[in-house]
């Protein structure tokens, strides 16, 4: 019989299917390998799985400067946010892609360290990253970013 020839109907053919199962998994287990886990469906508009219940997220962006000058550094937080939990912290790594207009992107919120890669990841277990930014010229600057699920986070404004 083929591991998975059988359509699965009622539970008298359970206990094979699942010695089937087993048996056609065991190089994939053997290697190391993790099974993979399904998304979250998808009741709110971004979910991800958080100790194994689904929930509700987004990110936020926040800048400590009121005013933006040129070749100053600005601080940038992404904040998760959950629909479901009160201690909202990631519940694994998120990637946020960003990209700068007028400006250099720093991996600390000092502006000491270049963004080399474009990207900015919030840590599982954390509810906040910060990084740096820093207007190149006066005039129209901001950045842009992409994170998972297509979460769209940016800011853009005039600097002096």
């Amino acid at each position: 019989m083929a591991p998975c020839g059988n359509v699965l109907t009622d539970e008298a053919g359970a206990a094979t299917l699942q010695t089937a199962a087993n048996t056609a998994c065991e190089p994939f287990i053997a290697a190391g390998c993790k099974v993979p886990i399904l998304g979250c469906p998808a009741q709110d508009e971004l979910t991800i799985c958080a100790s194994g219940i689904c929930e509700g997220w987004s990110a936020g962006l926040t800048w400590s400067a009121t005013s933006f000058v040129h070749g100053v550094c600005a601080s940038f937080v992404i904040t998760y946010h959950s629909t479901q939990s009160a201690t909202a912290v990631a519940p694994r790594d998120l990637a946020f892609a960003l990209t700068a207009q007028n400006g250099s992107l720093y991996a600390d919120s000092s502006c000491t360290t270049l963004l080399t890669s474009g990207s900015v990841t919030l840590p599982a277990g954390a509810s906040q990253v910060s990084f740096g930014f820093v207007p190149l010229a006066a005039g129209q600057s901001g950045l842009s970013g992409v994170g998972p699920d297509d979460d769209q986070i940016g800011v853009s404004f005039d600097a002096q």
